[in-house]
């Protein structure tokens, strides 16, 4: 399995830890692609920054991640995520059939992930909050997500 992702993904360096999730820097974003064993999907990933404390703050970015996600029209089948654990951290995720990968389609969704994150960030957080936000992203910790979880319906 890793060998066939190194090659579809087109680094040498590409490698998966014992859980199934490699980590790519694309421009400014670091995208992850998890594939746990028995996966019948990969799931690009990209952190986008944690929830406000503050409930109104809290509320504009929830409503404008639900408003990115309807239909999954605007991202182009990629949707906002909460992380599972609770911790308020937002990832863009986009989930790919693991059967007949192709590595164009992979590279263009890591690529496209990677574009996407900044202002995407920047419309959830606003434009005020655009540096503090841009620290916030890079911080955010790569999904540790179950064999389950990737097999649910994105």
């Amino acid at each position: 399995m890793e060998a066939e992702l190194r090659e579809l993904v087109g680094h040498a360096a590409f490698a998966l830890t014992a859980e199934g999730r490699g980590v790519l820097t694309a421009g400014e974003a670091t995208v992850v692609v998890d594939v746990p064993a028995h996966a019948r999907h990969v799931v690009c990933s990209t952190g986008l920054g944690s929830l406000p404390s503050d409930p109104a703050a809290r509320q504009s970015v929830v409503m404008a991640a639900l408003q990115y996600n309807m239909f999954l029209a605007e991202g182009d089948g990629a949707a906002v995520a909460a992380h599972p654990n609770g911790d308020g951290s937002l990832y863009l995720c986009y989930r790919l059939p693991l059967h007949g990968l192709d590595g164009t389609l992979l590279a263009n969704v890591i690529a496209n992930l990677a574009a996407r994150a900044g202002p995407l960030a920047q419309r959830l957080w606003g434009l005020e909050a655009t540096a503090a936000r841009a620290g916030a992203a890079a911080e955010v910790p790569a999904p540790a997500l179950s064999s389950q979880f990737m097999n649910l319906r994105a």
